[in-house]
């Protein structure tokens, strides 16, 4: 549980008797021998089959953790929480007919949300919608000639001319691309003309909505692994003929869904 709670949502790890983590768990008092002990953190998968009811969604982080284990350092009595996370790159969603769905990332403060509708393959496309700026300005107060350029920034502070302009407005707008979930999630960079973004995909969620009457089973398919919804933990120890098993199990659906909002 203390390795659950000090790494990223995903994080997958295992322990028996022989390994590193095993040895310190075993008391090395003479009541002790023979003792063995071992768990199972199961929490991620690369292939999965999910079903969600009607009005309901299915979030899913595109992403798992995989910091050091706590062992490996001494530091199992002090641990320190770890960011360190591998993701998804490559997603295949089946039998979704019609339902829709939308992968959300950051580009700095900024959120990003690829949507589109029914099954993903390596070549499909989603829709982004992005936001620009449009820095207008006096150019010439004695014609009073006006000038619109983009703001690369979204602030006008990279626009020449803009800041000591004694009439001048920022104007924003929102317009939307196309762009291939694999690039999303590769981090291509998207936006037209010097109105670039780069997607930070560190953290993407996979969000997918179920609007039909009746419940669906959908297909998930990644190149790495991804956070599962509910992680479960199972501890056995064993001394001779007997045995004692822990299993807890947490469901952080709840937590995922803040994401809607």
């Amino acid at each position: 549980m203390l390795k659950v709670r000090n790494h990223r949502d995903g994080f997958q790890d295992s322990m028996n008797g022989e390994d590193s983590d095993g040895k310190n768990f075993i008391p090395k008092s003479r009541r002790s021998q023979d003792l063995s002990a071992e768990y199972v953190i199961d929490s991620q998968a690369k292939e999965k089959e999910f079903e969600i009811n009607p009005g309901d969604q299915l979030i899913l982080p595109l992403f798992v953790g995989t910091g050091e284990l706590l062992s490996s350092t001494g530091q199992s009595r002090n641990p320190v929480f770890s960011e360190e996370i591998s993701q998804v790159t490559q997603l295949e969603l089946s039998n979704a007919m019609n339902l829709s769905w939308s992968i959300m990332a950051m580009s700095g403060s900024q959120s990003l949300s690829l949507s589109g509708t029914g099954n993903i393959n390596p070549a499909s496309n989603g829709i982004i919608s992005l936001r620009g700026v449009d820095c207008i300005f006096i150019k010439d107060e004695a014609t009073g000639e006006t000038q619109r350029k983009p703001s690369q920034t979204g602030d006008c502070s990279d626009v020449a001319g803009y800041e000591n302009a004694s009439i001048k407005q920022a104007e924003e707008y929102v317009y939307q691309i196309t762009g291939r979930i694999t690039d999303f999630l590769g981090g291509k960079e998207f936006g037209l003309g010097t109105q670039k973004i780069h997607p930070n995909t560190k953290d993407p969620y996979l969000i997918i909505r179920n609007a039909d009457p009746t419940a669906r089973k959908i297909k998930i398919k990644t190149n790495a692994p991804f956070t599962l919804p509910e992680y479960s933990v199972t501890a056995t120890s064993r001394k001779g003929d007997a045995m004692q098993v822990f299993q807890f199990q947490e469901d952080k659906s709840g937590l995922f869904d803040i994401l809607k909002n």
